[in-house]
């Protein structure tokens, strides 16, 4: 490949291959398969930075830098300095592997399990990822995943639940099938009026939050005026004592990415702990512009998140339902009104359980969540001390959370 007239380079490589088990009544209805690989290709020069990616080859996605570079002046210049490490890590759960392959035993095992009427999808992963840089920097690594999301149908009643882990995990991906069971089973429809209720919100539903303020923990968010932590100084109170949320790039559920895209090594780190803030999330770029270095998160323009951990409650799940009012057992149609206020709405989707004396006496239909993120942050009450790995398709940063009580949550009918 030819660099000429190139003062910094790196060249990224993302290799899958994927198998997606789809259900609908209780049955297998479509078995997709995909082997694929991509590219991403970044320029410097100067003041000048390009990025092109393709799916063809690496010499495609070069040559398409390269027409772009002349044009590309950027504020964000990406520079790879000198470093020789040479990374090779290989961790992949023999079971996805060999699922991969032949899921008979994983599709039996799920058929056996189906309470009621349940659809949904398993989804099995082996990815390998290479990044090479202008500074000498070699790394490569392959890991595996497994996501499973189940929505389960008893009468109009349903309920859901999703499970996603760097193993193939069938006890947990049968609870999974139960619990969307159970919430789907639920009886007794009752009226809830507009107003602030405590809300129990399921490790589906606050890990679909916790994406947005992992997003909104970006340098570069901040930067840009998408941010609640805009006017938060390092330090500075921005929720509950009681919560924690951190990036997790060496997940004992999730898994390990040793690197990011720049090449710089990852670590586990708070985002916000115990209710303080203790950290945003950098590449080198934004790490020099604000006086420090890269947090492991890059992304060459937009660090991000690699997962998410929210700190563990000490109380059994179920004794948060004598403090709460209602239960969300999922969500959807999560909008933003104002990103530095952190306003949004999201609908209640499934189960919206109503809890008395800390028992389940029926469900509600239509409610929306109308609210701020950061006034959620800061009235989280009590956190289950049982966390739930979850991802899949409302939740994309994998994200390990507690069932957690939130008090006055303002609470309206949708439309």
């Amino acid at each position: 490949m030819n660099f000429d007239g190139v003062e910094h380079y790196s060249v990224l490589e993302y290799q899958y291959k994927r198998l997606m088990i789809k259900f609908a009544s209780s049955a297998v209805t479509v078995t997709q398969r995909w082997d694929s690989r991509s590219f991403s290709v970044i320029l410097t020069s100067g003041d000048r930075t390009a990025i092109a990616t393709g799916r063809g080859s690496v010499e495609e996605a070069l040559e398409e830098a390269k027409r772009k570079l002349p044009y590309s002046v950027t504020p964000y210049p990406v520079r790879f300095p000198k470093d020789d490490r040479k990374i090779l890590r290989k961790s992949v759960d023999s079971s996805i592997m060999e699922s991969l392959k032949d899921p008979s035993k994983l599709v039996s095992n799920l058929m056996n399990k189906f309470e009621v009427e349940t659809a949904g999808a398993v989804d099995l992963v082996y990815v390998k990822r290479k990044l090479i840089t202008s500074g000498g920097f070699q790394g490569e690594e392959e890991g595996t995943y497994t996501t499973a999301y189940f929505r389960a149908f008893h009468g109009e009643r349903s309920g859901s639940w999703a499970w996603s882990g760097n193993t193939l995990d069938l006890n947990s991906i049968n609870d999974a099938v139960k619990r969307a069971s159970h919430y789907s089973q639920i009886d007794g429809q009752i009226n809830v009026d507009d107003g602030k209720y405590n809300v129990i919100l399921s490790p589906m539903v606050f890990s679909n939050l916790m994406n947005v303020v992992g997003w909104m923990s970006s340098a570069m968010a901040v930067e840009l005026g998408n941010s609640i932590f805009m006017d938060s100084k390092i330090g500075s109170k921005v929720g509950s004592s009681s919560f924690t949320l951190s990036d997790s790039p060496r997940s004992q559920y999730f898994g390990t990415w040793e690197f990011d895209d720049e090449g710089v090594q990852t670590y586990n780190k708070p985002i916000v702990n115990n209710g303080v803030l203790s950290t945003l999330l950098y590449n080198r770029t934004l790490g020099e512009r604000n006086g420090g270095g890269s947090t492991g998160n890059a992304g060459w323009i937009f660090p991000r998140p690699w997962s998410l951990e929210v700190g563990a409650g000490s109380v059994d799940e179920g004794s948060l339902h004598s403090g709460g009012n209602l239960l969300f057992n999922n969500n959807w149609y999560t909008r933003m009104q104002n990103y530095v206020e952190g306003t949004f709405s999201t609908v209640g989707r499934d189960a919206i359980v109503v809890l008395k004396d800390g028992k389940e006496v029926g469900v509600a239909k239509r409610l929306r969540i109308a609210d701020s993120i950061r006034r959620i942050m800061e009235n989280v009450e009590v956190l289950s001390k049982q966390r739930y790995p979850i991802r899949w398709w409302e939740v994309e940063t994998p994200t390990l959370s507690p069932f957690v009580l939130v008090k006055d949550v303002h609470v309206t009918r949708a439309s």
